[in-house]
């Protein structure tokens, strides 16, 4: 266990990554899982609290990422938390990922016509 540890801790440093890096990128990850969780319920009767759940927490993880730093935020993860927002009827986090995908989209114009493959050889 002590290996595994020492392991991910060098992982850790040779990154370069700091520590906030690392903690927005496990809420983004937590957050996608919770999504698609909430998501793959929709087509289950009477899961309608599970999903709640669910989206409840993908919300507050796409929060605490935010206010982290957005800078690893994608297309994709952009739009699943205005997602999250909107069927919690959280108006003003809609509006702030609605206006951060809005900039977002401007920034990346190539990531908004092909998708969160623009890094894919042959789409640059």
């Amino acid at each position: 266990m002590k290996k595994i540890f020492a392991l991910i801790f060098l992982m850790l440093i040779i990154s370069g990554c700091s520590k906030n890096d690392w903690m927005a990128k496990y809420y983004l990850f937590q957050a996608e899982n919770a999504f698609n969780k909430a998501y793959s319920l929709r087509v289950k009767t009477g899961a309608e609290t599970d999903r709640a759940n669910h989206y409840r927490k993908a919300h507050d993880y796409f929060l605490k990422a935010y206010s982290i730093g957005p800078k690893f935020f994608t297309l994709t993860k952009i739009e699943q938390a205005y997602d999250t927002c909107l069927r919690l009827e959280d108006q003003p986090s809609a509006e702030l990922f609605r206006q951060f995908g809005d900039e977002y989209a401007a920034a990346h114009p190539k990531e908004v016509e092909y998708g969160d493959v623009t890094g894919m050889v042959g789409l640059e």
